[in-house]
């Protein structure tokens, strides 16, 4: 925390991570989560906010910077809701922005979009985010599944142990967590799992195939901390994607758990369709269904040739690439 000349204090917002790289540091917003690349100087600022109130002269003096560049960083940090006043209630309303890792030099108080390079991943000291098939059980046999799903292993770690790589992810430094399966809802012990991953403050994300996704569920991911749900539906017409995931009504409750979701308050929904010759049709009206449901987020992937996958007729990146730029797709729906 940190008091400043009107007599306000400041500290870091809890939605705000902050980890030392060889750089400066990256800034983590658990609720958007965006991912900041800092200056050094920018990060020793914010350590500043986390220490207990000290004479603003010092730092100033300590740093080697001007008031007047100090007050921009708090202005510019506030209106990103980087920093908070101490002891207020904080809005958990996410942004609107979609964005990239940025590189920001908080002193100027600007921010330079850039997606993150080769050479910048190579230097950070762990990864930012895991992406974790947490089992292997499902009750969907999808044409293209990459790990071809369905059983329980019998090699499942048990919920201590989860915890336990939980807490080595988290001392690591990583910052969140995106879990996946199989169907990761039909594990007994998924929301202990979400629940003890927000005690720690990893962010988490989820992926389903919206089967078991009612209301009260939706509302217990919500409770958990999980910022991101997606929902995999793979075509706008019914048909294609039962067939395509082998599951007679499951676009129907595909569809059910989207609405739940958002009914819900989830900071972000999204849909995750795995795009092939047999939908790719299909999604410019998918996109537009989405759209009009209150989906944030979209993210396409196409057949990996892993598992199932290796038997799917996929198609030229260059159809996906032209879909993306067509007209169907709202901006705002699209990352």
């Amino acid at each position: 925390m940190l008091k400043l000349f009107d007599g306000a204090t400041y500290t870091v917002s809890r939605n705000i991570v902050i980890r030392q790289e060889i750089f400066g540091g990256l800034l983590f917003d658990r609720l958007n989560f965006l991912i900041y690349r800092l200056t050094p100087k920018s990060y020793d600022l914010f350590s500043y906010f986390y220490r207990p109130a000290m004479d603003f002269k010092q730092i100033i003096d300590s740093l080697c910077i001007k008031q007047d560049e100090l007050e921009k960083f708090i202005r510019f940090s506030l209106n990103h809701k980087f920093l908070v006043r101490a002891n207020t209630q904080e809005e958990i309303i996410p942004s609107t922005k979609y964005q990239y890792t940025c590189a920001i030099d908080l002193l100027d108080g600007d921010a330079e979009r850039c997606k993150p390079t080769a050479s910048l991943v190579a230097t950070l000291r762990a990864p930012t985010f895991v992406w974790w098939d947490i089992t292997y059980l499902c009750n969907f046999s999808c044409t293209y599944c990459y790990s071809s799903a369905g059983i329980k292993s019998k090699d499942e770690l048990s919920f201590e142990s989860v915890c336990r790589i939980l807490d080595e992810l988290r001392n690591a430094g990583v910052f969140y967590v995106f879990f996946l399966g199989g169907e990761p809802l039909l594990r007994n012990d998924i929301f202990d799992i979400l629940s003890y991953a927000q005690e720690i403050g990893l962010g988490t994300m989820i992926t389903s195939n919206g089967w078991f996704i009612d209301r009260d569920t939706a509302n217990k991911l919500y409770n958990t901390g999980v910022t991101i749900a997606r929902v995999s539906i793979d075509g706008y017409q019914s048909s294609t994607h039962d067939r395509i995931r082998n599951k007679s009504g499951s676009w129907n409750k595909a569809a059910d758990a989207v609405k739940h979701l958002v009914a819900a308050n989830m900071p972000r929904v999204g849909i995750s369709p795995t795009v092939m010759s047999e939908n790719i049709e299909e999604m410019g009206d998918l996109i537009k269904w989405d759209y009009e449901n209150g989906v944030k987020r979209f993210k396409s992937r196409h057949c990996a040739r892993r598992g199932v996958e290796a038997c799917c007729q996929s198609f030229p990146l260059s159809i996906l690439c032209d879909l993306k730029t067509s007209s169907l797709f709202p901006k705002r729906a699209m990352t």
